[in-house]
């Protein structure tokens, strides 16, 4: 039973993803259950296979009765989570009744902490499983589940409700998750699989609020009057090694100093359990690192200590080594965010000398300009062309891993075209944006395939890039009779600034789809503009054989390993120009590409990143491709 339905984890993500295929949800802040359930027998099994049907029987008996007089038996995923005044509450509204083997007492406090499971998929509906199934199959089953059997919504009173979900609108439910204080938000793929037991990147936890489990590494001495401890040293496990976060001495009640100070002496020992042991400010006592608690806290510090963190309860269904330090979504700010982990220097260099634009002020736009642009780069591996002084000076490109990389920047094996494997930088996280910024990366310049799918191309790109003698009116020009060719393939685009004196247009592409096809079809495409405007177009990729004021229509992009600024990224321009997603309706004579910039684009972001991202989510269908070649 354990193994069989093992539930699927989340990994840590620090921005929503802002393309469509995506699903969000509420991260509701309680105790994680597969619920297993016939009309004879439920179970509640936390993460570590220990049931909870004792624990919580209304939720046992409102099971019983959706399951009513089915033979079969479901097998769903949800969250117990407390009820007060008929809303869903936090972990420590139901923290008393997680433990509890008293029937007597769990009678009286099944009124007075009611909890309800949030049941957000479906795993198996008697013999059939679902667990193959993409998500929003499992959902529609789901939900067709509970409008048959007449169980209210989210909102509804009951200890049985079905958790909400919303596709695509990541804007709004974040929107209503800050208004209505919610942990954090899940973010799940629509075409991904239940992956059983395995932590996968189809599905992201993004907390909200500063607050997640850690280690209890020992305890320190009381003070003055306090009885039994007075605080509790605390860590997570990083490679394979328990590091110190602090320690946390507010948030306990008398009685659970008593039962923590009673449990924590069984698990005493002579010597620390952390890499590094900690200066304590009192007398400490050190113990086997086995149990887990929850805590909230405003921030981390520059040396990886919690600040103001305050105790919330023990939680006996999350195993220890699987503590680690968790992702917080970044607020926008004017300053970067603590939680990167980045060392930052010579923040006050001059990077862009006419522009009057430092390192900081870079570091401060992708700091602000995150949440947008990182989901455009997740999984893919990134290309970086560095600038140590700054435009003007000498570049080189990097594209291996240099030694002393931070662990907190994600790295991936990628093989290479000779059968050997090289560690590769790989976006979608703030730290590893920002460590790129600090080696002086202006351009964010990511593969055209994702980590998990290296051989297939997302999207293929037309590099519209004037020769001498062109100005940026021809190269609008070209664009132009670029969408007509478009239309008449039926082929869809989505149009950006290159952020230098160029366009770029991309091609959405179904899953699968090869390098050689994505070439191709930008070369159909392209050869056909040059066929029609031969003396204002080109594909002739030697410089000095093209005719003076041409554009030159570049389809040689789409090879594998090669890659184009990323939408948002700055470029090496005097004017610290952006490349930003254009309406094709702003393609007008007056267009000029310096007007988006470090200043200009963040204020427009938002609404520039939803067209990129419903143009790109909708893939050009394999007819109109074939139709092309």
């Amino acid at each position: 039973m354990r193994a069989t339905f093992a539930p699927m984890l989340a990994t840590s993500g620090t921005v929503l993803p802002a393309a469509d295929g995506w699903a969000f949800e509420p991260k509701y802040d309680g105790i994680r259950v597969i619920a297993v359930a016939s009309s004879t027998n439920v179970q509640l099994l936390s993460r570590n296979g220990i049931d909870k049907s004792a624990q919580f029987p209304e939720v046992v008996e409102a099971l019983q009765a959706f399951v009513g007089r089915r033979r079969s038996t479901l097998v769903l995923d949800g969250e117990l989570v407390g009820v007060e005044g008929g809303a869903l509450g936090r972990f420590q509204s139901m923290q008393a009744r997680v433990h509890e083997r008293d029937a007597q007492v769990i009678a009286t406090r099944r009124s007075a902490q009611p909890v309800a499971l949030m049941v957000f998929d479906l795993l198996h509906d008697g013999a059939r499983s679902l667990v193959d199934a993409p998500w929003r199959k499992r959902r529609v089953a789901l939900e067709r589940l509970f409008t048959v059997r007449a169980v209210s919504g989210g909102r509804a009173l009951g200890a049985l409700r079905l958790g909400d979900a919303v596709l695509h609108d990541h804007h709004a439910l974040l929107a209503r998750a800050t208004a209505e204080g919610w942990e954090g938000i899940m973010a799940k793929r629509a075409d991904a699989p239940y992956a059983v037991g395995v932590r996968s990147r189809d599905w992201l936890k993004l907390k909200l609020e500063r607050q997640q489990e850690f280690v209890v590494g020992g305890w320190t001495e009381p003070r003055n009057s306090r009885p039994y401890l007075g605080a509790l040293l605390l860590g997570y496990y990083r490679d394979g090694a328990l590091h110190y976060a602090g320690h946390v001495g507010t948030g306990f009640t008398h009685d659970e100093l008593a039962w923590l100070h009673a449990h924590l002496k069984r698990l005493e020992r002579g010597s620390s359990p952390f890499v590094t042991t900690p200066a304590a400010n009192a007398t400490a006592h050190w113990v086997r690192p086995i149990l887990v608690v929850e805590v909230r806290f405003n921030e981390w510090t520059n040396d990886g200590h919690l600040r103001q963190p305050a105790y919330l309860g023990v939680r006996t269904d999350k195993r220890a080594r699987d503590i680690v330090r968790e992702a917080v979504m970044p607020r926008a700010t004017a300053t970067p965010s603590a939680d990167a982990e980045v060392q930052f220097t010579n923040l006050d260099k001059i990077f862009y000398p006419k522009a009057k634009k430092t390192k900081g002020d870079m570091v401060r736009y992708y700091t602000t300009i995150a949440p947008l642009l990182l989901p455009f780069i997740a999984d893919r591996p990134l290309v970086l062309r560095r600038y140590p002084n700054g435009i003007g000076q000498p570049a080189f490109f990097q594209q291996r891993v240099a030694k002393g990389v931070p662990s907190t920047v994600r790295t991936e094996m990628v093989p290479q075209p000779d059968g050997s494997s090289e560690r590769r930088i790989v976006g979608g996280e703030l730290t590893t944006l920002l460590y790129c910024a600090q080696l002086g990366a202006i351009d964010v310049n990511p593969w055209h395939s994702r980590v998990a799918t290296l051989s297939a191309a997302d999207y293929s790109i037309i590099d519209l890039d004037p020769g001498e003698g062109a100005t940026f009116r021809r190269v609008i020009d070209v664009a132009r009779w670029t969408r007509e060719v478009m239309d008449e393939l039926g082929i869809a685009g989505a149009l950006k600034t290159s952020g230098a004196s160029g366009l770029h247009i991309y091609l959405p592409l179904p899953p699968g789809t090869s390098y050689d096809s994505a070439l191709l079809l930008a070369k159909v495409i392209a050869t056909r503009v040059v066929k029609g405007h031969s003396k204002q177009a080109t594909v002739t990729r030697t410089v000095s054989k093209r005719v003076r004021g041409s554009v030159y229509v570049d389809y040689l992009q789409n090879v594998q390993g090669k890659s184009v600024a990323s939408v948002f990224s700055l470029r090496a321009q005097p004017a610290a120009s952006v490349s930003t997603p254009l309406r094709w309706d702003e393609l007008t004579n007056d267009l000029d590409p310096r007007d988006f910039t470090i200043d200009t684009v963040p204020s427009q972001a938002a609404t520039r990143a939803t067209l990129w991202s419903r143009t790109l989510a909708t893939p050009n269908d394999l007819e109109s491709l074939q139709s092309a070649w």
